[in-house]
């Protein structure tokens, strides 16, 4: 049972009505996240991803997004922003690796800027959000199993290289 035209549209119009998407074309909004350092940033391509542990697409994509850090790791910066707790986070990342530079405690600016989760911003190497993404892509092998599809997180990364 799939979403009906009109109801696909209300989707894709509540999810383009969250304020990161108004935010492509500017910089990305640093002063909401002490703990990063726009010094930091700036100079190279990131990657900033948002979630959080109790979140099944985002835990489901840290492995291929892995992929990603292990091919780009010289050319783009890799973060991720968690609503979690330190100590929540610490714990889980002993279990699962996740292997970007985490940023906790950010429940209070995330919900500034998005309501749904996964998200994954693209920003150029000035700071400035080029594009908004999901979650990675699921597609189907030719076995007919499900994989994600690194395909346009790659061409957005290489876009900005």
């Amino acid at each position: 049972m799939g979403l009906h035209v009109n109801e696909k549209e209300e989707v894709k119009s509540n999810l383009a009505s969250e304020p990161i998407y108004s935010m492509i074309g500017k910089k990305f909004p640093f002063e909401l996240f002490p703990s990063i350092h726009e010094k930091n940033i700036i100079g190279k391509p990131s990657l900033i991803n948002l979630w959080f542990i109790a979140c099944p697409p985002c835990l489901e994509e840290i492995p291929s997004l892995n992929t990603l850090q292990k091919e780009f790791s010289t050319q783009v910066k890799f973060i991720a922003i968690t609503l979690d707790k330190e100590e929540a986070l610490q714990k889980f990342l002993k279990k699962k690796p996740f292997n970007f530079v985490q940023v906790a405690d950010s429940r209070k600016p995330l919900e500034k800027i998005i309501t749904n989760f996964p998200k994954n911003i693209f920003l150029d190497k000035d700071g400035i959000i080029v594009a908004v993404e999901g979650n990675v892509t699921l597609s189907i092998n030719d076995k007919q199993e499900f994989i994600f599809d690194l395909s346009n997180f790659r061409e957005q990364l290489k876009k900005l290289l």
